[in-house]
């Protein structure tokens, strides 16, 4: 096997390892933006509920004064 053939075999192999890389990176970005999606809407509804639970309070106080 020639030099430039064993070359060519390594720069394959690292082809490969790479595609692995950026497919992986990928799934990663895209769990990410999931998450962050999630952690915003569960937000925006703990906002809700306390904003709620507020208007509810602050109506019980000024009845009871």
């Amino acid at each position: 096997m020639s030099e430039k053939e064993r070359f060519e075999i390594i720069l394959e192999d690292i082809n490969q390892k790479m595609d692995l890389i950026v497919e992986g990176h990928q799934n990663l970005d895209q769990k990410i933006d999931r998450l962050a999606k999630e952690l915003r809407e569960e937000m925006a509804k703990m906002r809700d509920s306390l904003r709620k639970e507020m208007t509810e309070t602050r109506g019980t106080w000024s009845k009871n004064r």
